[in-house]
């Protein structure tokens, strides 16, 4: 599946880590893997998402700081974490001005409530 684009697996009972496979999929634009019982921290290996636009992790048990390797993923305009257990800084976004801290709407956010 190195050509997948979206990949939508919210909601679906999934339990420990997120999957390192995921970073082999490396044509994917929208990654949702919200509403899950996912735990661990996010990896650095989300770097490898280069044509990544939008990521859902939210509605898990993360943990710990947000990689800062998310500075690398400049096509990132959509980004939700919130309810998780994150901790730390949130690391330099390429696009700042296309991400906002607050509740997800029509204009890309960046969604880090808890």
């Amino acid at each position: 599946m190195p050509k997948l684009k979206e990949l939508h697996l919210g909601g679906t009972g999934r339990t420990g880590q997120i999957p390192a496979d995921l970073w082999t999929l490396t044509a994917l634009t929208r990654l949702r893997i919200s509403a899950n019982l996912l735990e661990g921290r996010i990896p650095a290996g989300v770097s490898a998402l280069k044509d990544i636009q939008t990521i859902y992790f939210s509605f898990n048990d993360l943990t710990g700081p947000l990689p800062d390797e998310f500075k690398n993923l400049n096509q990132l305009s959509a980004f939700g974490v919130q309810q998780n257990l994150l901790t730390g800084t949130i690391p330099p976004l390429p696009n700042p001005s296309t991400c906002s801290l607050g509740k997800p709407s029509s204009k890309p956010a960046l969604s880090l409530q808890h």
